[in-house]
């Protein structure tokens, strides 16, 4: 993917209070912006445009590794933080729990 500095574009990045985008042309649109700033950004920075999107490159084979070695409890021990105590137990327990409990009764 070719980069055109020369076009004058902006990017929202504070999105709290933005719609959701509402087809994939959109989202492409998005990311496009999103990789041309990080890439500009690297490149104020120091970087030649070759390191910087090999960098930008390396950086999202990372997060993707990463992604795939998540598994359900540790999104569970992450989000579990924000739940009101009585829900904080992990879905295993839980139901341990719920059979210690169906059996006492």
């Amino acid at each position: 993917m070719e980069i055109d500095f020369t076009v004058d574009e902006s990017l929202m990045t504070d999105r709290t209070n933005s719609q959701w985008t509402t087809s994939k042309a959109e989202m492409d649109e998005f990311w496009r912006k999103r990789l041309k700033s990080t890439l500009l950004n690297l490149k104020l920075a120091g970087k030649d445009i070759a390191d910087a999107k090999e960098t930008l490159l390396n950086r999202y084979k990372n997060q993707l590794t990463r992604v795939e070695q998540t598994n359900p409890e540790d999104v569970f021990r992450v989000t579990r933080t924000r739940l009101p105590s009585s829900l904080t137990r992990t879905p295993s327990t839980f139901h341990h729990g719920a059979l210690r409990t169906s059996i006492s009764i």
